[in-house]
């Protein structure tokens, strides 16, 4: 339950770290995906945000809350600071 735990995690970095950077971009500015289809992106935000809990409340049940803490500050710091400046960049 541990390696799916990190996998679902892992595979969240990339549309966590798009929804971040485009959120905080002006609408103009924004990716077009936006703009052509409003739905899919809200959906698509959604389902991140439930593997996001499904991965952490995995994660805690398999390695137990100090890990658990330990992969949630993990996953925020890899987030924010390695992931966003590189899809900043490519938007």
């Amino acid at each position: 339950m541990l390696i799916l735990a990190i996998a679902i995690l892992t595979l969240t970095v990339f549309p966590t770290s798009f929804f971040m950077v485009s959120s905080r971009r002006d609408p103009i500015d924004r990716p077009g995906i936006y703009y052509t289809n409003e739905k899919l992106v809200a959906f698509l935000s959604v389902i991140d945000r439930v593997f996001i809990i499904a991965g952490f409340i995995m994660l805690f049940i398999a390695a137990g809350w100090k890990w658990g803490l330990a992969g949630l500050g993990i996953y925020w710091m890899l987030v924010t600071f390695v992931f966003a400046p590189i899809t900043n960049r490519r938007i």
